[in-house]
């Protein structure tokens, strides 16, 4: 599944963190066939079983161009607070809070599109790490009223999920870096709402700006593994310099935050 997903973004010129001008109808048809292929292929050898999963963050960009080939397909929709996707963003790829909230957004308001009107349940990360049993067992309920009915929440949830993989985790001052759209986003994703016709969210007014600055800093850094250009040294200063100024503006961001909270109380 992975190798279908990036096949289809670097044929529309695009990765996991190159999105800010993504777009679906950029991918070559001949590809996109090959791609809707080897996914039929793929769908077919787990049809063997009677249920089956696909976990793949980049169908938050490419579901239509997929989704058709499996019409009894429900999607899962698994949100989680956009400060800690940063963080372990952050932590995994060395990407400032802000860049990493631009990507959760993206991301996310890509994801609730292309679920419109479709059959789709609902959970919540949070929820399902803090209390497994009886997040499954919503779920469950939620795939049971879809049409899966041979589900059953497990008896025993920690044989699969661990709590120890959320190291990522938000303190309520660090929420003030988000935009008000962002903010908008995650209040219609923590309410529990369903992605339908009526969903209309805008994107943050800087959010194309952000991810094409994170493109900037990712392209600097190939430049300097492949050794190419005559200005390297200057890009790695100037990526340096980038990269400073967004943990400043992180940690300034987090310090106006703790400082209102202090006033609120």
């Amino acid at each position: 599944m992975r190798k279908i997903c990036d096949t289809l973004l670097q044929a529309a010129e695009a990765d996991w963190w190159k999105v800010s001008g993504f777009s679906r109808d950029a991918v070559a048809r001949q590809t996109l066939d090959q791609q809707r292929a080897a996914f039929t292929r793929l769908v077919g050898q787990m049809s063997q079983e009677s249920t089956w999963v696909v976990k793949e963050p980049r169908l938050c960009l490419l579901l239509p161009l997929l989704i058709d080939l499996v019409p009894s397909a429900i999607c899962v929709f698994v949100y989680r607070n956009p400060i800690d996707v940063a963080k372990s963003l952050r932590t995994r790829n060395r990407i400032s809070l802000q860049h990493g909230v631009a990507l959760w957004e993206k991301y996310n308001l890509s994801a609730i599109e292309a679920m419109k009107d479709r059959v789709c349940a609902t959970v919540s990360y949070h929820e399902l790490i803090a209390d497994p049993q009886t997040a499954l067992k919503k779920l469950v309920a939620q795939l049971s009223d879809l049409g899966a009915k041979e589900l059953r929440a497990p008896t025993d949830p920690s044989v699969f999920i661990d709590r120890s993989l959320q190291r990522s985790r938000h303190q309520p001052a660090e929420m003030a870096i988000l935009t008000p759209e962002q903010w908008a986003l995650w209040n219609f994703l923590a309410n529990g709402s369903q992605p339908d016709s009526n969903f209309n969210h805008a994107s943050s007014t800087g959010q194309k700006y952000l991810l094409e600055d994170l493109e900037h800093q990712f392209q600097i850094n190939d430049d300097l593994q492949s050794d190419q250009g005559s200005n390297s040294v200057h890009l790695y200063i100037r990526s340096k310099k980038v990269r400073a100024i967004a943990r400043e503006l992180d940690r300034i961001a987090c310090g106006i935050a703790d400082i209102t909270q202090t006033l609120i109380r």
